[in-house]
């Protein structure tokens, strides 16, 4: 009679003996991720239609998936996307993006402001990747190689920011695709933004890669803690000079996670060597002229801050206008010159998009459609944590706080980043639900076995 145990180890070796092609295109897409501003049509435009590597890449992860499901017509393709109460909470806000839309009653459109059917359109395909993401990262290597592409892939702009801090110039202004953004101070210094569109979605994409590089660095054999070691330098160097200033609570935040939630007796050493690290390399930029450490370090309100709470001014306002449904979708800069009186000593006089993604949600789509999206941000915790603390340390657990790490980092950054809009927030959610679907999936496979390895033995 054949050993239950053996016949399970077996299936698992022959289920990832090989790679499928949407897993191929899905490892692709975290690869180009940050290729998202190369036009390959050779013409930058600003309203998000570009043709890049990172579009592409998605577009065929995408047709992958629906084909191989038609082809097959394996259920399993497409059913992982209702197996979890995330993907109901995404649909929900979905919709109430969209019935805020219809409710609103007052909106005057501002050159430049996304148009709110535009906006409820990028949170669909958002959808959709997300959909991509849970229904083909369905294994741990899959998962894993997933990882390790976004963490190659942000060498690229990291190398593109090291460019922009020796030499104190724009990457993407010497590529005919790309946007002349770069924020200059009054002394000369930048703040660097590698590929992305600015240093603030550049420190975003550096604080999310960096919890993931963290474990790979963790987890490699000696002679590959050297690459890695000097991958993490790359990393710190640029979230610190993005001047971001979120992003460097930030990168401690990740620390301390690591620190509270690894169980290892090395963790004291392995925490004091990181932060001296981070205080080296931020000591080691203080003398580059084109970095803007110093000035992110003097005392008082900076018009950055000043801008911040100024918004969350605005939205409330919103808010006791418009208390359940909101002022619509992309109503923040659409309503601009209504509310602007109320912070005018705080805001530029000119329409800015609220960067507080917890904020926007509330004055936008109302009490109703920030509760539907605090359930879903509190529904991929519960996922993650709920799988990863049942299962041991060598089945996959660092790898499960690796993936909350980052998504915790994802939490903080939309409170002081446009990350709510952005791809980012969206590819962690979908990490982290594939996690917990292929970690809750290896659990119940190792209870049903040891459960027929008992009846075969009695």
């Amino acid at each position: 009679m054949i050993d239950p145990a053996v016949s399970s180890r077996g299936k698992v070796r022959q289920q990832t003996a090989g790679l499928k092609l949407e897993e191929i295109a899905i490892i692709v897409l975290f690869l180009t991720v940050t290729l998202d501003n190369l036009n390959l049509t050779g013409h930058a435009s600003m309203t998000g239609t570009d043709i890049t590597p990172a579009k592409l890449a998605t577009l065929v992860a995408l047709g992958f998936w629906i084909g191989r499901g038609l082809l097959t017509k394996d259920p399993r393709l497409f059913s992982t996307i209702f197996n979890n109460p995330t993907s109901f909470f995404i649909g929900a806000f979905i919709a109430i993006s969209m019935l805020s839309i219809i409710n609103v009653t007052y909106q005057q459109p501002v050159p430049g402001a996304p148009s709110p059917w535009v906006l409820v359109a990028r949170r669909v395909s958002y959808f959709l990747l997300y959909c991509v993401v849970i229904s083909v990262v369905r294994n741990r290597k899959v998962l894993e190689y997933a990882l390790l592409a976004l963490v190659i892939g942000g060498i690229a702009t990291c190398l593109a920011g090291t460019y922009e801090m020796i030499t104190g110039e724009q990457f993407l202004k010497a590529i005919p695709t790309g946007r002349e953004v770069l924020v200059t101070t009054k002394i000369g210094a930048v703040r660097v933004q590698g590929l992305e569109s600015d240093a603030d979605v550049q420190a975003t994409f550096l604080v999310f890669g960096l919890a993931f590089l963290l474990y790979f660095f963790y987890r490699s054999s000696s002679w590959q803690k050297m690459g890695f070691f000097i991958l993490v330098i790359l990393y710190v160097a640029n979230i610190i000079a993005t001047g971001a200033r979120g992003a460097w609570v930030g990168l401690g935040l990740i620390l301390l996670l690591y620190f509270l939630l690894l169980n290892d007796p090395r963790k004291w050493k392995v925490f004091g060597i990181s932060c001296l690290l981070a205080l080296v390399v931020f000591v080691a930029l203080t003398l580059n002229p084109n970095t803007i450490t110093l000035e992110k370090l003097k005392l008082g309100v900076s018009p950055a801050t000043q801008q911040r709470v100024g918004w969350i001014l605005m939205g409330w306002e919103m808010v006791k206008d418009h208390p359940f449904l909101g002022i619509g979708t992309a109503g923040f800069p659409n309503s601009w010159y209504r509310y602007f009186p109320v912070a005018s000593s705080m805001l530029p006089n000119r329409p800015l998009d609220c960067v507080n993604g917890y904020m926007k949600v509330w004055a936008e789509n109302g009490t109703i459609g920030l509760l539907i999206f605090l359930l879903l941000l509190f529904s991929v915790l519960f996922e993650v944590w709920s799988v990863s603390r049942r299962i041991p340390q060598a089945d996959g657990k660092t790898l499960g706080i690796a993936v909350l790490i980052a998504y915790a980092a994802i939490l903080w950054t939309l409170a002081v980043f446009p990350v709510l809009d952005g791809k980012y927030m969206w590819l962690s959610i979908g990490l982290c639900i594939a996690y917990s679907n292929i970690f809750r999936q290896g659990t119940t496979e190792k209870k049903s076995t040891s459960e027929e390895i008992h009846r075969w033995e009695n």
